[in-house]
């Protein structure tokens, strides 16, 4: 077996084998015996027809293809150990001729990294501090959670609640679906509905009713309406003032179910308040950190890697879409835009998150942070534990040492460690 290499484009080797007779001969037999097995004629059983006889129901020419098949599979295993290669992913495969047999691999690999560490210290978690505006705005949210509802005579203002029918149609007075509600509750000032929709229900008492004109958003999730005008009437049954109840100690224990005093309450939200702008803080910074990795790493991109991203971003966005309730076929109608042009318009994302990763997992091998085998049994038990009864056993047994799932976890928690050192929290 002949073996030319040299380098490719996009992090790849080009490999180019070619076989003699001889080892064509070997492929040949290999193919024989195997449809041999396959060939059925009647008065014989399956695998123990004559030799001559199955060869002349078979042909040639299938035998040749499928020593063609086999020759291009093992000869390329025997290649990568010839030549030292370990692959990210399969080959592109270009049978180039038949006489004598040549094939072209183009075998993507893992590129050759630098990364510029210049200014990669700069990402420190910042202080968190919590303002008494910030305790007082949560209590604020809470005393409208437990505020009262009490029915008034007179027209509706902001604040309040009204219970309304409402009913949606377009010019020509068609009614619309998802446009018509009854004894619909809704707080005036919410912005729960279409923008322009609560204000007009401002100024009209119970009993009272309103035709009016509202134009959907031009990004509106549902773009039959986008950017469309319909007209709606709407009949008010009730408009109820909230009451927010008094900051005291009945009103901790209402929220809480604890004899506790404000001041406790305003501790508590102080933590909580902390706790959450400490883990934005960090996710905020470890994106900027990794986004930087990305921009000081310097390497080929291999296009199998960057494909590969390219479908998790439209696997992301199809997603996204269904729980909004928005098919892809529909947003792409609503985008104007092919998939192929999508995955157009987001493979620079997809190339920089690519660089970012490469750039990452160079910086791990260079300093690999430290991860201990009972950090890796816990968070092995946590996996465990989240999954459904009956992919525990499966689950457990991808996890043993050794086994690709101990390697994954082990490298997620490298990862973790890696970014909590870099930002220091």
């Amino acid at each position: 077996m002949d073996i030319q290499k040299k380098q490719g484009e996009n992090s790849s080797i080009e490999l180019t084998v070619v076989l003699d007779d001889s080892e064509m001969a070997i492929y040949r037999e290999k193919a024989t015996k195997k449809l041999i097995k396959e060939v059925k004629i009647d008065g014989f059983r399956q695998g123990h027809v004559p030799v001559e006889v199955a060869k002349s129901r078979i042909g040639a020419s299938a035998i040749e293809q499928e020593a063609v098949d086999i020759a291009i599979n093992e000869s390329y295993s025997k290649a990568l150990q010839s030549e030292k290669i370990v692959p990210i992913d399969r080959p592109d495969v270009k049978l180039e001729s038949l006489s004598p047999v040549k094939v072209v691999y183009i075998v993507p690999v893992y590129p050759e990294v630098s990364v510029q560490k210049d200014g990669l210290d700069a990402f420190k978690a910042e202080e968190i501090n919590i303002s008494d505006d910030e305790i007082n705005e949560t209590i604020e949210s809470f005393r409208k959670n437990l505020a009262s509802d009490t029915a008034v005579e007179r027209a509706a203002q902001t604040g309040d609640i009204v219970e309304i029918d409402f009913d949606g149609k377009d010019e020509n007075g068609v009614p619309q679906a998802g446009m018509k509600s009854e004894f619909h509750p809704l707080e005036i000032g919410s912005k729960t509905f279409i923008p322009g929709f609560e204000e007009e229900l401002i100024g009209l008492s119970a009993g009272e009713e309103k035709t009016f004109p509202i134009t959907f958003p031009e990004e509106y999730h549902a773009p039959e309406y986008a950017g469309k005008t319909f007209y709606f009437t709407v009949k008010i049954h009730a408009v109820k003032e909230k009451t927010l109840p008094e900051v005291n100690d009945e009103f901790v224990k209402k929220l809480t179910g604890k004899d506790e005093t404000v001041a406790d309450l305003k501790v508590e939200i102080e933590k909580h308040l902390s706790e959450k702008k400490k883990n934005e803080n960090y996710a905020a910074k470890q994106q900027a950190l990794f986004d930087a990795i990305g921009m000081n790493t310097t390497a080929e991109l291999p296009k199998s890697m960057v494909d590969e991203e390219v479908e998790t971003i439209i696997d992301n966005i199809k997603m996204q879409g269904l729980q909004m309730g928005l098919p892809w076929e529909k947003y792409l109608e609503m985008t104007k835009k092919t998939e192929e042009e999508m995955k157009t318009e987001v493979r620079s994302q997809a190339e920089k998150t690519v660089k970012s990763r490469l750039g990452l997992r160079k910086l791990l091998d260079e300093e690999t942070v430290p991860v201990s085998e009972d950090e890796i049994e816990a968070e092995i038990a946590r996996e465990i534990n989240n999954a459904p009864a009956n992919k525990k056993k499966e689950k457990q047994a991808l996890y043993n040492k050794g086994n690709e799932g101990w390697y994954q976890i082990e490298n997620r928690l490298q990862i973790r460690a890696f970014f909590k050192k870099m930002i220091q929290v």
